[in-house]
């Protein structure tokens, strides 16, 4: 039975001859992984069952000096976080969305050897990623105290500039939904140590209504929805569920 099958099987719920898995590594373990099995392709040699597609790291330009711009305009500082940075700059100083202009999905760069992939890992699981999928996206252009202070004091700002990030989205799904994939893999960071960032009443007001939008685009195509966010979500599972939610990516086990 392809890896494929396997996964499928457990998404489903149904029995599986063993229990599949994925690892995924930050910069460091990942350098050490690649010289102690001297190669550049980890899926195989760790025998991974998820596929992840498109080019993360040509979403960014190398400005030197450990900065790195991506597609959005938005400069991270790498110096002491290697794998995603602090943010450096404010795209959007101002409560408004006029000027704003966000990049092409049709952008090859969001799809970058994905069908390469796909041939030569064919038994794998195959999942396309949308990393700063809403939340975060929304205040790596913002700042997250602005953004923080818009859900109370600039709502309509907040509204207008979350649906824009989610109709992008949606644009890259639709290209995605293209490629011969299997799921959706959103991540979104909405938790802390101890519950919501924003909390309840703000996530269901801002953010629930995109992601049922843009999962209802993966699952209406017949592909499975994952989601990662970091903290403790827990009170979150059952309307993730109902919005379209197959697999969810903790990564914090100690919440």
């Amino acid at each position: 039975m392809k890896k494929r099958e396997v996964v499928r099987l457990a998404l489903e719920g149904k029995q599986v001859p063993y229990t599949p898995w994925s690892f995924s590594f930050t910069q460091e373990p990942l350098a050490q992984l690649k010289e102690y099995y001297s190669t550049d392709d980890i899926d195989q040699a760790v025998d991974n069952h998820l596929l992840f597609l498109g080019s993360p790291c040509g979403y960014f330009k190398d400005l030197g000096d450990e900065h790195y711009k991506d597609v959005f305009g938005v400069i991270w500082d790498r110096t002491k976080d290697k794998d995603i940075g602090v943010v450096s700059n404010c795209i959007l100083p101002a409560a408004t969305i006029d000027g704003l202009v966000l990049p092409d999905a049709q952008n090859p760069i969001f799809f970058n050897d994905l069908q390469q992939k796909i041939e030569a890992h064919q038994d794998m699981f195959r999942v396309y990623p949308l990393g700063f999928s809403l939340f975060e996206r929304a205040w790596s252009l913002r700042g997250m105290e602005n953004l923080l202070m818009d859900f109370v004091l600039n709502p309509d700002f907040a509204d207008d500039l979350l649906t824009l990030i989610a109709d992008f989205n949606i644009s890259l799904i639709e290209q995605a939904l293209k490629y011969d994939i299997d799921a959706v893999y959103f991540g979104d960071d909405w938790g802390q140590q101890s519950g919501l960032i924003m909390g309840y009443p703000i996530w269901k007001r801002f953010i629930y209504p995109h992601l049922v939008r843009m999962y209802g685009k993966v699952r209406d195509a017949g592909k499975y929805v994952f989601i990662h966010s970091c903290g403790d979500v827990d009170e979150l599972f059952d309307e993730l569920i109902v919005a379209g939610l197959n697999c969810f990516n903790p990564f914090q086990p100690e919440v």
